[in-house]
């Protein structure tokens, strides 16, 4: 029962972190702009400026760590970076929620781009919610596997380099966010969607050959 349950938040992780990703890479610009708004609020003055890079490694790092999680090879290590990415989230969101500036807070997280709108105190729960799934999800794989080296993806790690699945999920994110920052606002909607759709399923199977043939 208890593996069951794991493997179900385990898919469920996958899921909410990879649609998090590809919704808000849809338009690179507009959650860049939501980002900025964070930055310049919340983040230290030197970050001021840094709105693209910032979004895209966001973009960048859900979209890997949600790939990461479905291979048993890389799961806890994943799990270690969702933890840590939604503990941060948490702690910018009820900033966000409790204690706005002068200016009151921002309305939109752009949690999902623009599918889907929270309200910053919608927002602090959703980001809490996952959290302690991720924070569940984690502690279980850790009383499974017992060891902490093997729990965070270190033990047997010289081989990773040469695994075509691990690049597949580092690159994954950037070539959705790239292909987003240069074609979005060039491209009519119809035909910039049709692209990135077929981006997507490109990907994806890309992804599901090297997760079958290296699993």
């Amino acid at each position: 029962m208890v593996s069951l349950v794991y493997s179900c938040l385990t898919k469920m992780c996958f899921v909410v972190f990879s649609l998090s990703a590809i919704l808000k890479s849809i338009n690179i610009h507009s959650f860049a702009m939501e980002t900025g708004d964070f930055i310049d609020m919340y983040m230290p003055s030197w970050l001021h400026g840094f709105k693209y890079p910032c979004a895209m490694i966001v973009c960048q790092l859900e979209l890997m760590l949600g790939l990461l999680v479905l291979k048993a090879k890389y799961r806890h290590m994943a799990l270690c970076g969702m933890f840590l990415l939604l503990t941060f989230f948490v702690w910018l969101t009820a900033v966000n929620a409790f204690f706005p500036t002068i200016l009151g807070s921002i309305e939109s997280c752009g949690c999902f781009g623009e599918l889907i709108h929270f309200t910053p105190m919608a927002s602090f729960v959703k980001s809490v919610v996952l959290w302690a799934i991720v924070g569940g999800v984690l502690l279980v794989g850790w009383k499974q596997r017992g060891f902490v080296l093997e729990t965070v993806g270190l033990k047997n790690s010289s081989g990773c380099w040469k695994d075509s699945y691990l690049w597949i999920s580092v690159c994954a994110g950037w070539c959705l966010v790239l292909f987003s920052y240069f074609f979005v606002n060039k491209l009519n909607h119809g035909l910039y969607m049709v692209f990135y759709v077929g981006i997507c399923f490109i990907l994806t199977m890309v992804t599901i050959w090297c997760w079958k043939n290296e699993k």
